[in-house]
């Protein structure tokens, strides 16, 4: 991320103490710099994501994530941006635990003004050149996110589902980079609302095919034949979505295992061109373990199988996951109050993911044209939720992957 046009240097306070954190403003606003204020360190990780700063100043304990859990994440966005540790309680190991992340000075509370402003300036002016003469920023080919390895493509992961620091999170995306490799099959688990378009998609928008969706009550030799038209004209291989394969029958499975064996009605030209990803709300394994689904077709998915975790697992990730639903929906502008934000902790989803990213998308309708999400803009978004009748981002997504109407076909 670049610089600023202007000269002013740009500075991020994270601390959960409200007091603290206007104190620092003042004394550094007072001396000319631009100051961003955030009270935990899930804040600051996504004020880093998205903003240039030459400089961050952090507490150590703070709620949801500590000074440390930040740091790290945000050392694998950006490993040379400097950072002061602002606390009065760090001991000798946590201190060690800090300068084996990367830390420029580490400041005991109550702070010196003086001694502060003659840190600052120094630290500032030598990473606004440092950055000027070597941009941070990335080709697409170098480009990588948080907990990925470097030749990923970001763009790829930065799809909602996978936005969070607790270990479900880099275990969700560790899981993304095994399953992206698949070849002929690989299957999705979870409960209803887990999140599986997003996942596959991702899986799916680094290979060169069509990606094709298909519910698995329209499973049929006649209506794979009309879905894979376009690409049998344009020579492409396919990747073909099945959701709620838990609902597929015998004879459909048989259909899906043509398209490995060469049996059935469809086009030879299909043969092993078409790799399949089955989304399910039961294990397969335990469906075929009671005879109920084709361990043949379950063979072909091999090691590739993921499930895809509980969002009320994911408590730590929630505010980066709402921020990245309002970055994707082009809502980024929007910030939630206070009572929002506690709102939204307190809530059960029982539909999972997906409800929370459809509440998130209603409330930046039933907020407009304001620029705050309040509490009341939420819990009406979630009443209406079930209902409600325009299409969200989930419906298009779907809609796009669908090459034709099932019902008109049928």
């Amino acid at each position: 991320m670049d610089p600023p046009e202007n000269k002013r240097y740009r500075i991020l306070i994270a601390d959960d103490s409200e007091v603290c954190c206007g104190l620092l403003a003042m004394v550094l606003r007072n001396a000319d710099y631009e100051v961003l204020c955030v009270y935990d360190g899930l804040q600051a990780v996504e004020a880093v994501r998205s903003i240039y700063f030459d400089l961050i100043i952090l507490d150590h304990e703070m709620p949801r994530l500590n000074g440390l859990g930040a740091l790290e994440v945000i050392r694998s966005l950006n490993p040379r941006l400097p950072v002061m540790v602002c606390s009065g309680k760090v001991n000798e190991e946590v201190l060690a635990q800090y300068n084996a992340l990367g830390i420029d000075t580490l400041f005991t509370k109550p702070l010196n003004p003086l001694s502060l402003k003659e840190e600052v300036s120094k630290l500032v002016e030598h990473y606004r050149q440092f950055a000027v003469a070597e941009p941070t920023t990335k080709t697409d080919e170098e480009s990588h996110t948080p907990f990925l390895a470097p030749g990923i493509d970001a763009r790829i992961l930065e799809k909602p589902i996978f936005s969070g620091v607790s270990i479900v999170a880099r275990k969700l995306v560790d899981g993304f980079m095994r399953m992206r490799r698949f070849k002929a099959a690989a299957t999705l688990e979870g409960r209803p609302g887990a999140g599986f378009l997003d996942f596959a998609v991702a899986m799916a928008e680094s290979k060169e095919a069509l990606l094709l969706a298909c519910p698995a009550k329209e499973v049929s030799e006649r209506n794979l034949i009309i879905l894979f038209a376009p690409a049998l004209l344009q020579n492409r291989p396919i990747i073909l979505i099945i959701t709620n394969s838990e609902r597929l029958t015998n004879a459909q499975q048989a259909v899906l295992n043509g398209l490995y064996t060469g049996e059935g009605a469809l086009d030879p030209y299909f043969l092993n061109k078409v790799s399949l990803i089955l989304c399910a709300e039961e294990s397969l394994h335990e469906l075929a373990d009671a005879g109920s689904f084709d361990e043949q077709l379950l063979m072909r998915t091999g090691a590739m199988s993921q499930r895809l975790p509980e969002l009320r697992a994911r408590n730590e990730d929630l505010f980066l996951l709402v921020s990245a639903i309002l970055r994707r929906v082009g809502a980024s502008k929007l910030s939630l109050t206070h009572a929002a934000r506690v709102w939204l902790e307190n809530q059960s989803w029982p539909g999972d993911y997906i409800q929370l990213h459809r509440t998130i998308e209603i409330a930046c309708k039933v907020a407009d044209p304001s620029d705050i999400i309040d509490k009341s803009h939420l819990i009406s978004a979630k009443a209406m939720e079930a209902q409600y009748k325009e299409a969200l981002f989930q419906d298009m997504l779907l809609e796009s992957l669908y090459e034709f109407n099932y019902e008109e076909s049928a």
